[in-house]
């Protein structure tokens, strides 16, 4: 659901009118102990530069905070077996 939201949210921006076919959900590419990576497809017009996913994924990290759904970070937890 944020991902559409995100997807829609980008249409109606700056860079929507560079969106040429809707965003296509294809599933989980992985899954591990850092988070999931998902594979998604949407055609734009060429974007030599990468300003319009840029634009995206900030639509999709508001989505993302929205609906509380966090990234992955990088944490280290030292554990010892003192007594």
């Amino acid at each position: 659901k944020a991902l559409n939201q995100a997807f829609e949210e980008f249409k109606q921006g700056a860079k929507g009118n560079e969106v040429l076919e809707p965003l296509k959900y294809y599933g989980i590419n992985t899954m591990n102990e850092r988070g999931m990576t998902l594979s998604v497809f949407f055609k734009t017009k060429p974007d030599p530069r990468g300003l319009i996913m840029r634009d995206f994924y900030h639509y999709l990290k508001i989505a993302f905070d929205k609906a509380n759904i966090n990234q992955a970070s990088e944490r280290v937890a030292l554990v010892t077996n003192e007594n």
